[in-house]
């Protein structure tokens, strides 16, 4: 584990001075971590602490957890490796709330205006779908019409960016397979 960590840190440091980039490491689901087998615990916890370490100037570790507070925290994680981060009640430590449904369009509009490759002929995109549906279609969502979001604002429990984003995302491949242009309420599931 210290060696996978040690090399780890090794192609952050190539990276550095190669290219002038940072190497960011993310471990999502952290959460589930307290299924592991105590041994493996032990395991995981060497290499994670030694990149967490703050002399170690080479990788960024970001982490996510589905745990409601801190305090939900696996054990595993506590310790050592929150210390590192500043504490609890640090502001590394950033929780992201659920979002209001009225939040839910603004949010994928930011992500979808993020990914979206600027020289894309959107406008062109969107008259293309639009001939395949009668849902409505607007730039800054598409090629999710407002149906869909409705649909899926209305199939999640919690609305959550992790929860959003897989649902439109499952949406999407449908769509994909489908060989469509837009994602519709149909595809939202």
């Amino acid at each position: 584990p210290l060696r996978l960590a040690k090399f780890i840190e090794t192609v952050g440091r190539l990276l550095q001075h190669l290219h002038g980039k940072t190497l960011v490491l993310a471990y999502d689901e952290m959460d589930r971590i307290k299924d592991l087998h105590p041994e493996a615990a032990l395991t995981f916890r060497t290499a994670f602490t030694h990149l967490m370490d703050p002399a170690q100037r080479h990788v960024s570790v970001f982490y996510a957890f589905s745990a409601a507070s801190t305090t939900e925290i696996p054990e595993l994680m506590k310790g050592p490796v929150i210390d590192r981060v500043g504490g609890e009640k640090s502001e590394a430590v950033k929780e992201i709330p659920t979002l209001d449904p009225n939040d839910v369009e603004e949010f994928v509009a930011s992500v979808l205006d993020y990914l979206r490759d600027p020289s894309a002929d959107v406008e062109g995109l969107l008259k293309t779908a639009q001939k395949e549906t009668k849902e409505k279609l607007t730039k800054p969502l598409y090629p999710f019409t407002k149906e869909a979001l409705d649909q899926m604002k209305g199939k999640i429990a919690t609305l959550t960016p992790r929860s959003i984003m897989f649902s439109l995302t499952r949406a999407m491949s449908r769509v994909n397979i489908e060989n469509k242009n837009a994602v519709t309420s149909e595809y939202v599931r």
